[in-house]
């Protein structure tokens, strides 16, 4: 299954810096226009000059850009389970040099897979692999539960009953392998 994410302003916290960016560069009194919570859009329209910023600054700018919190665990969690992620953005060669390799290089530098599902083992020393293997024999010792048997222990633990909670916390531990891989 494929599942599409827009890229600015979704997984990352870019509005700030790009217009915090504009502001500086091209000597606008930011203040005089926080009020207006302007898009990018607008900024088109208030700003004659935007374009021309975007042209000549975005291919730096937006190497600096942050992503948001927990975007990237979500997005390889996504990967993990087999989801394709398809980015979606407005970026375009009228505001960048190359936006496709720009974004590309972005999402490669903070490890958000993108394309084939990502290989989280690569980013895991010897050590953590071990340590995460052996995790997994003591699991295998819990046992496993049916689909029906999880949906039952969900509803239980759903209505208070302490047991099933317990429970249902030994079937999820499985999860915690490919979480921890995320961090």
């Amino acid at each position: 299954m494929k599942i599409g994410i827009d890229l600015d302003d979704t997984i990352t916290d870019s509005y700030d810096l790009i217009t915090d960016s504009y502001f500086f560069c091209c000597n606008v009194d930011k203040e005089k226009y926080l009020k207006y919570k302007l898009s990018y859009y607008d900024f088109e329209k208030v700003f004659p000059n935007y374009k021309d910023f975007t042209i000549k600054s975005f291919s730096k700018i937006i190497p600096h850009v942050k992503v948001k919190k927990d975007a990237k665990e979500v997005i390889n969690a996504l990967h993990n389970m087999g989801y394709t992620i398809e980015i979606v953005t407005a970026r375009n060669n009228t505001e960048y040099e190359n936006p496709y390799k720009i974004t590309y290089d972005y999402l490669k530098k903070h490890k958000i897979g993108i394309g084939e599902p990502a290989d989280l083992d690569e980013y895991l020393s010897q050590e953590e692999i071990d340590y995460l293997e052996a995790y997994k024999k003591e699991l295998e010792m819990l046992g496993t539960v049916s689909e029906g048997e999880k949906e039952a222990l969900i509803l239980s633990a759903m209505a208070g009953e302490k047991e099933a909670q317990n429970k249902l916390i030994h079937v999820y531990l499985p999860k915690v392998v490919e979480i921890s891989k995320l961090y």
